[in-house]
């Protein structure tokens, strides 16, 4: 009997360890033989949509080569998106493309407000959210910014966004057609562009 608890907690905890990481992070992915876009979105916990969107060297999503690299975004940012595009659908809006670039400048906006213990919109490091985007080479016309801090899932933060008024402005602002987002350590991070 006791053996089978230690078995069944074991199995919880490396179920919950592969599930809720203390930070999700994007990486490159050199593809070994075999692999496939979908197999590697799949293996990741990121959606098929959000690996094409995010390489765009990739001109056929189903044929890539043994030695490439692809771009993996991190899972937690993938599921906020797969939310974001509901609550955009449901209102007969566009879904916004998921940007490596401006995921990457999202990712350490969130690292920043981690490690400096902040939570603000303007960084003492980067600036405003202009700013730093500006800084990070990003191109825009229009841009907004989503924060957030202490929710543990893509399910949580997404239903405190559409529950604030700004928040959720900027998720269905039909003028954006560009989102980043970054996950650190429950410091959440969506940045928003019209390009």
């Amino acid at each position: 009997m006791k053996t089978r608890i230690t078995i069944v907690f074991l199995t919880v905890a490396l179920f919950l360890g592969l599930v809720s990481p203390a930070y999700a992070y994007p990486l490159n992915y050199t593809v070994r033989s075999g692999d496939t876009l979908y197999q590697i979105a799949r293996y990741h916990g990121v959606s098929l949509t959000d690996m094409i969107h995010t390489n765009p060297q990739i001109s056929n999503p189903d044929i890539i080569y043994k030695g490439q690299s692809v771009y993996v975004p991190d899972r937690f940012a993938s599921q906020v998106n797969i939310r974001v595009t509901w609550e955009r659908s449901k209102r007969g809006l566009a879904p916004l493309k998921m940007d490596r670039e401006l995921s990457r400048v999202a990712f350490h906006k969130a690292i920043d407000m981690a490690n400096r213990g902040y939570f603000s919109h303007h960084s003492p490091t980067y600036g405003s959210p202009f700013t730093m985007m500006r800084n990070y080479g990003i191109q825009f016309t229009q841009a907004g910014e989503n924060i957030a801090k202490g929710q543990r899932t893509p399910k949580d933060v997404m239903s405190g966004w559409m529950n604030s008024a700004g928040h959720r402005k900027n998720i269905l602002n039909p003028a954006f057609n560009t989102i980043g987002i970054g996950y650190y350590k429950g410091h959440w991070v969506q940045m928003f562009i019209r390009k």
